[in-house]
């Protein structure tokens, strides 16, 4: 298996989670939510910089509803520091950290 779908696995499950989280709110927090999964799927440092609107703060308030959601997203976002290790060693490095 390649980093493609390895990334496609692990969005996939981050997409599934906010799913999950998604349909236990309220129909304006639900519909806010699917509007702005890419904040949610996307990396964080490419996310940060998105200048429509404040997206930190909004990812902040997303997380916020959820600790399974939290959890989610902190662990895709060590899959894509590992992901982006250009050797073994360094990916061997970043997992323990």
């Amino acid at each position: 298996m390649d980093r493609f779908h390895y990334t496609r696995y692990v969005t996939g499950a981050m997409d599934q989670i906010r799913k999950e989280i998604q349909n236990t709110l309220g129909k304006e927090l639900r519909v806010h939510m699917k509007h702005s999964r890419k904040l949610l799927l996307g990396r964080y440092e490419k996310v940060i910089k998105i200048k429509k609107y404040d997206a930190e703060e909004e990812l902040m308030e997303m997380l916020n509803l959820s600790e399974k959601l939290t959890s989610a997203y902190q662990l895709e976002q060590a899959f894509y520091k590992v992901n982006d290790s250009s050797t073994r060693e360094e990916a061997r490095v970043k997992l323990r950290e």
